[in-house]
């Protein structure tokens, strides 16, 4: 038996028992997911109509299980079922009185040793990848990483079954799997992006008091005008007094845009009239 057969007889084992780990595995190699068997003709979906395997059902069907291939008695997978909840994912109704079931694999032309000698916990082997190391959970991925499958609904199933090695698991993967990532620590730049507010250092020029004082100014109101105001109340400064603001070391502030423009801490002084030309002044005076 060749490589293909026997993944695509490892697909409806996998069904047959609801081991939806290694259905998904396989899936994910591209068996088909309609592959029937050579003699009896039953497909995954088959088996886990038969064996009522609820979740592997649904898992079937979203891979595009056909749900109405026929074997090799012309039985279509509902057939096999009494399961409301599975009739249900196939879109049916409960089965009617004197409808045609098989209620047991002694009608199939074959009986698999996988029915004959069932484990006591059962799970498929799945393939390995192309380098020949064992893919963890069954599932490769094309940047050479694995990928965790969390199957919530088989929790409860698998809670008595043996935990898997950590030690077989990439230190990446044992890592992701039981702690999230931390955040990136924010830099002050960043916090200050997501701040409501922007704060600027603020003072009246040549003034006796060389210090600035901080100013929280809102984001949605940073304007020239609201910049003006606000500043100037803390400075107690005269709004209609003030010639100029000068953004340290040499640049003006003309309007909103240059505002806007502002950053966390810029450092801003207030000319005043009659304190900004003091050379002008001094040419004034007589000799």
């Amino acid at each position: 038996m060749d490589i293909q057969k026997q993944n695509e007889e490892k697909l409806r084992e996998a069904c047959c028992y609801g081991d939806n780990e290694a259905v998904l595995a396989l899936l994910s190699r591209g068996i088909d997911v309609n592959s029937q068997h050579e003699i009896n003709g039953w497909t995954g979906l088959h088996w886990a109509c038969k064996r009522g395997k609820v979740d592997t059902v649904r898992l079937l069907l979203g891979h595009n299980a056909d749900s109405e291939v026929e074997n090799n008695l012309g039985q279509q997978p509902y057939q096999l079922t009494n399961d409301t909840n599975i009739l249900s994912l196939l879109g049916l109704d409960e089965p009617s009185e004197g409808e045609d079931r098989a209620d047991s694999s002694d009608t199939l032309p074959i009986t698999p040793n996988y029915i004959v000698n069932p484990p006591m916990e059962y799970k498929v082997s799945t393939p390995s990848t192309s380098s020949g190391k064992p893919v963890p959970n069954g599932v490769p991925e094309s940047n050479g990483h694995t990928k965790m499958l969390s199957l919530v609904n088989q929790s409860a199933h698998n809670s008595h079954s043996t935990p898997c090695s950590q030690s077989s698991l990439p230190a990446n993967v044992i890592h992701q799997s039981s702690h999230p990532l931390p955040h990136p620590v924010s830099t002050h730049d960043n916090v200050a992006r997501h701040s409501k507010e922007i704060v600027v250092k603020v003072r009246m020029a040549d003034s006796e008091d060389p210090d600035f004082i901080e100013v929280d100014i809102q984001r949605s109101h940073l304007n020239y005008s609201h910049l003006l105001t606000t500043c100037c109340r803390e400075l107690a400064l005269n709004p209609q007094m003030v010639e100029r603001i000068r953004k340290l070391p040499n640049t003006r502030l003309r309007n909103d845009r240059d505002t806007q423009r502002l950053s966390e801490y810029t450092e801003l002084e207030f000319v005043m009239k009659g304190h900004s030309r003091p050379a002008a002044k001094a040419m004034e005076l007589p000799f």
